[in-house]
């Protein structure tokens, strides 16, 4: 179809990690291309090699409006007042599970459900 303006809200929801770097070759590769692309994102980190202007837009109307630099420089505490994301992507680093019972694959063992109480 090549169209010439790429239009993507929220392209990276409930995408894992080597799909938004896979998507974010492609919108690489469409820009390079000359395309327009308008991308309506809470994730942030994915487009910091792609953005060209930011458009803040806060309770449906444009509360800012910044070059590629502008808005990369903003501080982390401004950026979390304004209610965005950070511009790097959340590193976890979390201890490995421990071992429990002797049984292979993924096991659940002391569950408890209750109602009322």
């Amino acid at each position: 179809m090549n169209p010439d303006i790429l239009v993507l809200d929220e392209p990276t929801a409930n995408l894992d990690a080597d799909a938004i770097e896979r998507l974010r070759r492609q919108i690489l590769q469409a820009k390079s291309e000359g395309r327009t692309n308008l991308i309506a994102e809470h994730r942030l980190y994915f487009l910091t090699d792609i953005i060209g202007r930011a458009v803040f837009l806060k309770n449906g109307f444009v509360a800012g409006r910044f070059t590629r630099d502008e808005f990369l420089a903003l501080p982390d505490a401004r950026r979390v007042e304004m209610g965005l994301r950070a511009l790097t992507p959340t590193r976890l680093n979390l201890p490995r599970a421990r071992l429990v019972g002797q049984k292979r694959g993924l096991s659940v063992e002391c569950l408890r459900c209750t109602l009322d109480g």
